[in-house]
């Protein structure tokens, strides 16, 4: 059932003619059970931890390198750390921080994590969800307490 939904679903992305017995109503059941697919490949904590753990460690690692006024504590000057990877890492990432929408993520999708400093020299983070790239304004995303 997987393979059938995104099939349609890649389809109704790329502008494919679709058959005519594909109504509106059977493309949100599809894309319905293609995000019970992804859901299902980071369901568990331990599947989460597989999928997702080293990613969110190296991103926590990279974070963790800035001190509360910004300056670097390794010898790293990036600035700008970009990650690419496949839907499923995707989905394994937004479900591991518990924010998963339990929709199949888009071509081009985006998360994006940012540091801040407060006056007080504390760091905190945002992350945003681009849940497609015709979208030019990403969700801000809360992480459950």
């Amino acid at each position: 059932m997987k393979q059938i939904s995104l099939t349609f679903l890649i389809e109704i992305w790329a502008g494919c003619k679709l058959p005519n017995w594909l109504n509106s109503s059977l493309k949100q059941q599809l894309k319905t059970l293609a995000g019970y697919s992804f859901y299902f490949t980071a369901s568990t904590n331990v599947l989460q931890k597989l999928r997702a753990g080293m990613l969110i460690d190296e991103i926590l690692t990279k974070f963790q390198s800035f001190n509360s006024n910004g300056a670097k504590k390794l010898n790293d000057n990036k600035k700008l750390n970009i990650y690419s990877t496949h839907d499923t890492k995707t989905t394994a990432l937004l479900s591991a921080l518990g924010i998963f929408n339990n929709l199949p993520p888009n071509f081009g999708s985006t998360v994006i994590f940012e540091l801040y400093s407060t006056q007080n020299d504390e760091n905190f983070v945002k992350i945003f969800y681009l849940y497609d790239t015709e979208s030019e304004q990403p969700e801000l995303l809360n992480l459950p307490a």
